[in-house]
């Protein structure tokens, strides 16, 4: 999918949809999130290990958004003592040492590549608290059986 974005972003620098520092921006990004994903298949995360680093990096305290910063830490410190636990030293560090290229990330481009088509000009902050609050069951309970799988569920 990176490859194609990055084709894409290509051809229309080349026919001038898109300026030469923009496409530059956004191959960077492209390439930090390769070798973010390159990193992460040499170490051969495990589902648990994906999900603990999840969890410590969004239950980040530095943004700005935050009402509960000792609720976060704390979910953040169990977290890691957690997967330190699952893991060997060495590993726990490689794995940790993933976090901070995060930060590398433009929050904009990132938005741009993989959200654009799907929420068009609106901020993802805005999305955001409205995706988290989806009944998921229910949304695909109607897709998929026009109600059945409440009835399974009660």
């Amino acid at each position: 999918m990176l490859t194609a974005m990055t084709t894409h972003l290509h051809t229309s620098t080349l026919l001038g949809l898109l300026k030469l520092e923009k496409y530059e921006e956004i191959q960077e990004q492209i390439s930090c999130l390769q070798a973010l994903l390159r990193r992460t298949e040499d170490l051969k995360l495990t589902d648990t290990e994906y999900g603990y680093l999840k969890l410590i990096a969004f239950a980040a305290t530095d943004s700005a958004n935050t009402c509960n910063v000792r609720h976060l830490v704390n979910l953040q410190s169990q977290a890691c003592k957690e997967l330190h636990q699952q893991t060997v030293d060495s590993r726990y560090t490689d794995l940790l040492l993933l976090l901070p290229t995060l930060r590398s990330f433009s929050k904009q481009i990132i938005v741009e590549l993989f959200f654009s088509g799907l929420i068009g000009n609106l901020q993802i902050e805005n999305v955001l608290p409205f995706i988290l609050k989806m009944d998921v069951l229910q949304i695909f309970g109607e897709v998929t059986s026009g109600g059945d799988m409440a009835e399974t569920q009660s």
